[in-house]
């Protein structure tokens, strides 16, 4: 699993730096590319880029082609909303991330930051590799929270 998330993140990361034209994961969108305005607003075009890139792994990657109105689109949409939702929730006005209590994930200023380290460490734990030979050649800085339990 930590190898899955790392090379996504990576990946991710990658793809985004390269100009539009060049990217493989992700040419129809930017980092920026919300969809909803700060106020609430829905930004249809935003939304229709988002969805297209949804769709657009399926042929690139799967070689399948999911049309418009697939229900696994609409799910996989849902997802990426919901969790985007999530995350401006726990983010203030400056985009940094609150404190939050890692036993109930709620927001509480005597919390701890979520970090990719912090994450990443609390995989190892449920993955049960935390105290594996790789994860000490791998070390990752700061404390493990039990974020997933």
């Amino acid at each position: 699993m930590r190898m899955a998330n790392e090379v996504a993140c990576e990946s991710t990361a990658r793809d985004f730096h390269l100009p539009v034209e060049r990217r493989l994961l992700f040419p129809m969108v930017e980092v920026g590319d919300a969809p909803e305005t700060e106020e609430g607003d829905a930004v249809p075009a935003a939304v229709e880029r988002i969805k297209n890139t949804i769709r657009h792994p399926h042929g690139h990657v799967l070689g399948e082609e999911l049309a418009a109105d697939d229900p696994e689109l609409a799910r996989t949409y849902q997802l990426f909303y919901e969790t985007w939702q999530e995350g401006n929730a726990k983010t203030d006005e400056a985009s940094l991330a609150r404190p939050i209590d890692p036993g109930s994930l709620a927001v509480d200023n005597g919390g701890v930051k979520i970090t990719p380290e912090l994450v990443h460490l609390a995989l190892r734990r449920v993955a049960g590799v935390a105290d594996s030979e790789l994860s000490t050649r791998y070390a990752l800085p700061g404390e493990t929270a039990a974020l997933f339990g």
